[in-house]
């Protein structure tokens, strides 16, 4: 398939499934060179995710990690303004899902902040990650009411949603005790956003704009 043909399909998607299929490289592959030039005493069980991106604990690499959240976070917005697109003629429910996107961009925003005040910034990190990590807890636990009430969203969708919650959920209240319930959660977050820009591929939703 040529390039143009390719662009013209990527142009005919939603914008949901534009902006996942960008942040999951751009932010993949710069974790993968934060992790290589933090060296080989990286572990996911012992260091948190902002451990990549703080100065002091990876002099190397840690600009890597922040450019990728901060990239990330940034096109975060308009996948969840995307999301529009699952709105329904039930007004309570179209209301709950702006809800959702409205958490979504503060999802984002602590995305955005936590990696411009690294871990060396101390407790502004860590407000800055509880702002994202909370916000993203909610997300995941409203998301579900919704979107299960769009004929055209797959329901086996919300498995992964449902797991990623309680991941979330287990890593909110031990205030981040566990480093590799981090990473799943990240992961898994960012599976069921792979899942909703598929699901609106297939359904052929149109672009937002």
């Amino acid at each position: 398939m040529k390039v143009k043909e390719i662009m013209t399909k990527f142009k005919s998607w939603p914008l949901c499934a534009q902006m996942i299929t960008i942040i999951i490289p751009i932010f993949t592959i710069l974790v993968i060179i934060s992790i290589y030039l933090f060296g080989p005493s990286f572990s996911f069980v012992d260091h948190h995710m902002s451990t990549l991106g703080t100065q002091s604990a990876n002099p190397n690499g840690y600009l890597f990690f922040d450019i990728a959240c901060i990239i990330t976070g940034i096109l975060l917005y308009p996948f969840f303004y995307g999301l529009k697109h699952w709105a329904t003629e039930d007004k309570v429910l179209n209301y709950i899902l702006y809800l959702i996107i409205g958490i979504g961009f503060i999802a984002s925003f602590g995305i955005i902040m936590q990696a411009i005040f690294r871990g060396d910034f101390g407790y502004l990190h860590f407000i800055f990650s509880a702002v994202h990590w909370v916000a993203d807890f909610v997300f995941l636990a409203i998301a579900p009411i919704p979107l299960l009430r769009h004929r055209k969203f797959y329901r086996r969708n919300i498995i992964v949603c449902i797991i990623a919650t309680v991941f979330n959920f287990i890593y909110v209240i031990s205030i981040g005790a566990y480093p590799w319930i981090e990473w799943i959660t990240a992961v898994l977050s960012l599976v069921f956003a792979v899942l909703i820009g598929v699901n609106m591929v297939k359904e052929e939703i149109p672009p937002s704009f």
